[in-house]
Order: C-alpha cells, then sequence, then structure tokens
C-alpha cells in the first residue's frame, strides 16, 4: 500500500525513546541519508501497510476507519471524540513550547 502525502491533514507525533535509541536512530538516519522524521514516517508507514490488505484501491481513512472497527472503537462516541479533543490540546501545547510560545 502507498500512502500518499497530504499535507493538509499532518500531525505532529511525539515519540519517546531511550537516549541510546535516539542515537541509533539519528545513526541510520544519517547513513541512509535521510532526515530522523522521514525515517521514521517511512517506518510507520511500513507497519502500517503491513496490517493493510493487499488492495491499493483503499484510502488511509477507509484503513483507518476498517481498525477503528476492528478494535471496536466507535469514532462517533463521546469517548472517542473528547480523546481526539485531548490528543489536539496536547499537540497544541507541545508547539507552543516547541516554539517558545506559552513558556513561563
Amino acid at each position: 500500500m502507498v500512502w500518499q502525502h497530504d499535507s493538509m491533514t499532518e500531525k505532529v507525533l511525539t515519540i519517546r525513546m531511550s537516549e541510546q535509541e535516539h542515537r541509533a536512530l539519528k545513526l541510520y538516519a544519517v547513513l541512509q541519508g535521510r532526515s530522523v522524521n522521514a525515517v521514521v514516517t517511512d517506518l510507520i508507514r511500513a507497519e502500517l501497510g503491513r496490517h493493510a490488505p493487499a488492495d491499493t484501491g483503499r484510502s488511509r481513512e477507509e484503513f483507518v476507519a476498517d481498525l477503528l472497527v476492528r478494535f471496536g472503537i466507535d469514532p462517533d462516541s463521546p469517548e472517542h471524540r473528547a480523546a481526539v479533543e485531548r490528543a489536539r490540546a496536547d499537540v497544541r501545547r507541545a508547539g507552543h513550547h516547541h516554539t517558545g510560545q506559552g513558556a513561563a
């Protein structure tokens, strides 16, 4: 499955890892001549692709909808909507912190 880049739906993801794992990832990225972000993005997409059916006509949205159903998650439920809002708020806070905004 090939994922198409869509800047309108880009999201920020924070990944926690040990210092040793981070150094290994940076070294791997340098050896590949790529950014850490590009390496991590491709690894995540490859892992998602392993779980997606071979049907390449499916969109990411369809794949994600199928995953939610598989795990019994109703995207319209109040719990799911609340979790999405908490995640968005966390991303906004992280963005403000990262850019120096909102720092005391």
